[in-house]
């Protein structure tokens, strides 16, 4: 099978944005059968990228923390529509921000609000609660804390109103560590990391873990330049925080392990299942309605749609079929999940606040492997 297309893609990449390292990795029914690296882990030591290198994979995180939360519900442990308030009783008097006043949500916030990212949460990290939050426990707060802390403030909007990024997915991971009684990194690990062998899936490096990052870049848009920085994840906000929204690291492997697994019904390169076929299908259809589709499109163009905590394909695009799924990250990580072909796509590199991997990089790739795809039927 030749990947002509997507090998020329990939190698245009890192020349045209000047990137200092990036990497993709394509699996089919469990197989390796695309991989390709350029650039440097580090230049300055003349470190060459490779598969043992491991990245912040910002908001891939959110797809292995919607994952967990789909295996407890796989469990009967929980469902879609308990209210955040079985969990954390806070969240029963919360309350929705209407122009200068605050009034009771319509509809009281569900694990279903908050996978779809329509619970009227926001990023807002300097917020008087996050700020709070941050010094709680002499700055040593942990997940199980955040509930509390943003249930101080009100809503943007009654759940179900609207789409809006935000720390849905980090109350959600909270939720993980309620239901399950363990905490995130034990429970991702667990569940997650060892049945498929990723052995490099932590919230926490370790120092020898912490070597073999790859050094992180920003883009500088008014340039067209990319600047060094420190290795420094803005969305972990104590150093006890795992930030199921956004604190994993991981190579390339670990990305593309689970990636695999759900284009193959749950059942990963191992032969372990992390997820049923059924709950793959609910947390890959579209969940948003037209209105918040409508807010949705400022973040993803059509035909995608969102489902729990995954874009959505709606409908054939560029060869990609319907029901292709994925997430990306803040430094441009990229999955792209096709369980029609029990095929998966990872792209790593790490450079934050560049806007053209979403723009051009992510969608380059994904048409570029299905016309290397559709020129070998």
């Amino acid at each position: 099978m030749s990947f002509s297309a997507l090998e020329q893609y990939f190698d245009s990449i890192a020349k045209k944005w000047d990137l200092p390292a990036c990497q993709c990795s394509v699996m089919m029914d469990h197989r390796r059968v695309f991989y390709r690296a350029a650039g440097y882990r580090d230049l300055d030591k003349n470190i060459p990228a490779g598969e043992e290198d491991l990245y912040w994979i910002y908001s891939v995180s959110k797809l292995f923390t919607c994952v967990a939360a789909m295996q407890l519900i796989d469990r009967g442990m929980m469902s879609l529509s308990d209210p955040v308030s079985r969990f954390f009783p806070s969240w029963t008097e919360i309350r929705v921000s209407r122009g200068d006043k605050t009034v009771p949500p319509e509809e009281a916030p569900t694990i279903l609000h908050l996978m779809t990212m329509t619970a009227g949460l926001n990023y807002e990290l300097n917020s008087p609660a996050m700020k709070r939050f941050r010094k709680m426990n002499g700055r040593r707060a942990l997940l199980r804390d955040l509930p509390d802390a943003l249930a101080e403030q009100p809503l943007d909007f009654s759940p179900g109103e609207h789409f809006r990024y935000s720390l849905c997915h980090d109350i959600l991971g909270a939720i993980v560590e309620s239901v399950s009684g363990a905490d995130m990194e034990t429970y991702v690990k667990k569940h997650i990391g060892d049945p498929l062998g990723a052995r490099d899936l932590t919230f926490f490096p370790t120092r020898e873990q912490a070597k073999r990052f790859s050094v992180q870049y920003r883009y500088v848009p008014e340039t067209g330049t990319i600047e060094r920085i420190r290795r420094h994840n803005r969305y972990i906000f104590t150093p006890t925080f795992a930030s199921p929204g956004a604190g994993l690291s991981a190579g390339i492997r670990e990305i593309a392990l689970l990636a695999d697994a759900l284009a193959n019904g749950g059942i990963g390169r191992t032969g372990e299942s992390v997820l049923s076929a059924e709950a793959i299908r609910e947390l890959s259809k579209n969940r948003l309605t037209s209105i918040q589709l409508s807010d949705f499109r400022e973040m993803k163009p059509a035909p995608y749609g969102y489902g729990l905590g995954v874009r959505t394909l709606m409908k054939e695009d560029h060869g990609a079929p319907e029901g292709e799924f994925g997430w990306d990250g803040a430094a441009g990580s990229y999955v792209l999940i096709d369980p029609s072909r029990g095929m998966s796509l990872v792209y790593t590199q790490h450079v934050l606040e560049f806007g053209p991997g979403y723009s051009d990089v992510h969608p380059g790739l994904r048409n570029a492997l299905y016309e290397s795809l559709n020129g070998n039927i």
